[in-house]
């Protein structure tokens, strides 16, 4: 009968490390084992084993707790090249026990499914689908085209590399997409998405979603509620949704497309962006060194639109001209220093519109 001796508790930041000694044999068969105190008591814990019985093991991998009682020495035993095979002579090896169970895939393609606890869930390379389930859980795809999902709890999804799907589901959930083309989702509550590198498909969903676009040419959909869109660097396309919405594009010389949809929304945008403000009462807000922008839809009755000068250096107003466009006299060119910012399309010359110069130390949105 083998008999485990020789156990030693230490408790070190939250973690227990347990030192064993495997005995040999005396009369029983090798395969006749004691449990070893290691069964339910385990579940969901995450097991690792430090150096291993004997020379034929090389390396010990892990033993990932869950709701069965699993015994980690009946599986080390079964893990023998023909099943019977005594161990060698005494040798000892570690557990460190964590209050966090892991679980963590192959090369492969995987399926991991977590539990209602909080859990930390590892796809590594090959394409992998994985559910966090219950709890508030990190779900890290890695390399592979993965698929992961949240559900309830305030998750961690990490994409990693490649074209990845990420779906937050219910709970205030973090979702960054990484490198690659990526499709996040928040679905359900405040969520957070972070595109990261290549063409990113972002949508919010229900609730406060901050949207962040990252590099590349990205598709933001804020969805219900009060949502900011960043668009990031990239010829990007912006739509709030309904909701009162902030809304970015970069000024980095791309042409982005920014709608606010319902609501009354902030617009921020930059040189070559094209604007639809949708309903509501917008602020549309731009530096004024812009050009070559155009606004679709500015309502005269309710839209603002405030060109901010760099006053840091000369706190000196540069000239605003407001003129109709050369080739239509149903849109208004708005002009600051002989350069065009923007062109209202649907305003004439005669009406009324809030346009307002502002020094940019004064601005608040």
């Amino acid at each position: 009968m083998w008999i485990m001796a020789g156990m030693v508790g230490a408790m070190m930041a939250g973690m227990a490390l347990v030192g064993l000694t495997a005995v040999p044999p005396v009369d029983d068969e090798p395969d006749d084992l004691e449990d070893d105190g290691f069964g339910p008591e385990a579940s969901g814990l995450m097991q690792r084993v430090g150096a291993l019985i004997g020379d034929t093991y090389e390396d010990a991998g892990r033993s990932e707790g869950n709701a069965r009682s699993d015994n980690l020495l009946t599986q080390l035993l079964d893990d023998t090249p023909d099943g019977s095979a005594p161990l060698p002579e005494a040798k000892s090896f570690d557990i460190l026990v964590d209050d966090t169970p892991t679980q963590t895939g192959t090369a492969e393609d995987d399926i991991l499914a977590g539990t209602a606890e909080d859990e930390v869930l590892e796809g590594f390379a090959g394409d992998d689908q994985i559910n966090g389930y219950g709890g508030d859980d990190l779900v890290d795809g890695g390399g592979g085209q993965d698929e992961l999902f949240g559900d309830t709890g305030n998750d961690t999804l990490l994409g990693g590399d490649d074209a990845d799907q990420l779906h937050g589901q219910d709970g205030d959930d973090l979702l960054k997409g990484g490198a690659g083309d990526d499709a996040l989702s928040g679905h359900l509550d405040a969520d957070t998405l972070d595109g990261g590198a290549g063409d990113d498909s972002l949508q919010g969903g229900d609730g406060q979603d901050v949207l962040i676009g990252g590099e590349g040419d990205d598709a933001l959909l804020g969805g219900m509620g009060d949502d900011t869109l960043d668009g990031g660097s990239g010829a990007d396309v912006l739509f709030g949704g309904s909701g009162e919405d902030q809304l970015s594009g970069a000024s980095d010389g791309t042409q982005d497309f920014l709608n606010g949809g319902s609501g009354a929304d902030v617009i921020d945008f930059g040189t070559q962006d094209v604007i639809s403000t949708g309903t509501g009462a917008d602020l549309l807000t731009t530096m004024a060194d812009t050009t070559g922008a155009e606004v679709m839809d500015f309502d005269t009755s309710e839209d603002t639109l405030v060109l901010l000068f760099d006053d840091s250096q000369d706190a000196t107003p540069p000239i605003l001209d407001l003129r109709p466009d050369g080739t239509d006299s149903e849109d208004l060119g708005v002009w600051i220093n002989g350069e065009q910012v923007a062109l209202l399309h649907g305003v004439s010359a005669t009406e009324q519109a809030d346009i307002r110069l502002v020094p940019q130390s004064q601005f608040v949105a």
